[in-house]
C-alpha cells in the first residue's frame, strides 16, 4: 500500500504508543513543552500539524513569550526552532534572548553599558546559544507564499521541530492588490499557515494583534472575537492563547507584572479550555511561573 494508507495494525500502533507516553508523563501533555507547565496542562503542548494563536493589545508580551518559548525547545529540549520576526531585527532578537536567558538587563544590553556581574553570564549564555538550533528568517514584509516556501525548503535542509511566525499583521498577502493591513487578508494567510503545519507536520506559532474595540469595553479582558476577522482564526487555529495584563490598564493594579493568558482548545476535545498566570519580567523580557 501508498506509504501514506495505514492500515489498522499500523494506526493502532501509532494509537498506543501515544497512549503509552501520555501515561508515563506527570501531566498531560501530546506535543512539544512550551517550558510553562501551567500553559502545557490546559494546551496539552504544541502538536503536531496544529496551529496556535498567541494574541494581545501590543506591548504586552506577545514576542517574549513565543521567544521564551523558543529558547525552550532549543536550549532546554535541544531540538530546533525557526523563527520569522518582521518587526524586531535579527540583532535586537538576540539581544533580547541573551537579556532572558542570562537575565542581563534589557536596557543595558541595547545600550552596551553592561557591568562587570552582566559580562561575567556573557560566555555560558553565548555557549549555549552557539551549540544551539535556533534559526530565523532575515527578510521583511514577505508574502505568505514567500514565506510557507522558505520555511518547506529550510525543512528540508534541516529538520525543524518549531515554526514561530511573530506578527501576522505584517505577512503580505499573496494578493498585491490587497493591504498588508487588510482584516480580508486573514483567511488566506491562516488556511496557508494550517497547510503548511500539516503538510511538515510541525506545530506552528503564531502572533497577532487584537482590536482597539476591547479598550473601549468596562470589562477589558480580551475576547476571541477581538481578533482581526475572527472566524478566520476560529477556523484554522487549534489553540488561541489571550494575553491581558491589568497593570498595564489600571495604575493602581494589584497585578504587577502579572500576565493571565486564557487558552482556548478551538478543536481539541482532550483538553478543556482555561487559564494560566505568569509575571513578567520587563528588564529581561522574561515570563516566569508563579
Amino acid at each position: 500500500m501508498p506509504k501514506d494508507i495505514i492500515s489498522t495494525t499500523q494506526a493502532l500502533r501509532m494509537t498506543v504508543d501515544n497512549i503509552d507516553r501520555l501515561f508515563t508523563q506527570k501531566y498531560l501533555l501530546d506535543g512539544l513543552s512550551t517550558g510553562f507547565k501551567n500553559i502545557d496542562a490546559i494546551s496539552g503542548g504544541l502538536k503536531p500539524g496544529e496551529v496556535t494563536v498567541i494574541a494581545s493589545r501590543p506591548s504586552l508580551g506577545k514576542s517574549s513569550i513565543v521567544f521564551n518559548i523558543a529558547e525552550h525547545i532549543v536550549i532546554k529540549e535541544k531540538m530546533s526552532a525557526l523563527i520569522y520576526t518582521p518587526e524586531i531585527k535579527v540583532v535586537n532578537t538576540y539581544k533580547r534572548i541573551i537579556s532572558s536567558l542570562g537575565k542581563i538587563n534589557y536596557n543595558k544590553l541595547r545600550a552596551g553599558q553592561l557591568q562587570d556581574s552582566d559580562w561575567k553570564k556573557f560566555p555560558k549564555v553565548i555557549s549555549l546559544l552557539h551549540k544551539s538550533k535556533l534559526y530565523i528568517i532575515d527578510k521583511e514584509l514577505m508574502t505568505i507564499k514567500q514565506i510557507c516556501s522558505k520555511i518547506i525548503k529550510s525543512n528540508k535542509v534541516e529538520k525543524l521541530d518549531l515554526i514561530i511566525l511573530d506578527s501576522l499583521l505584517n505577512v503580505r498577502p499573496s494578493d498585491s492588490d490587497l493591504e498588508i493591513y487588510s482584516h480580508e487578508k486573514y483567511p488566506e494567510i491562516l488556511k496557508a499557515i494550517k497547510e503548511m503545519a500539516v503538510e511538515l507536520n510541525i506545530p506552528v506559532i503564531c502572533t497577532s494583534v487584537l482590536g482597539r474595540g476591547l479598550e473601549k469595553r468596562d470589562i477589558l479582558f480580551p475576547d476571541v472575537m477581538d481578533l482581526p476577522n475572527a472566524p478566520a482564526f476560529i477556523k484554522y487555529a487549534d489553540t488561541i492563547m489571550l494575553i491581558h495584563r491589568d497593570d498595564l490598564y489600571n495604575e493602581n493594579s494589584k497585578k504587577k507584572g502579572i500576565a493571565d493568558i486564557w487558552i482556548r482548545n478551538i478543536k481539541s476535545g482532550s483538553n478543556p479550555s482555561g487559564f494560566a498566570r505568569l509575571k513578567f519580567e520587563s528588564k529581561y523580557f522574561r515570563f516566569y511561573e508563579l
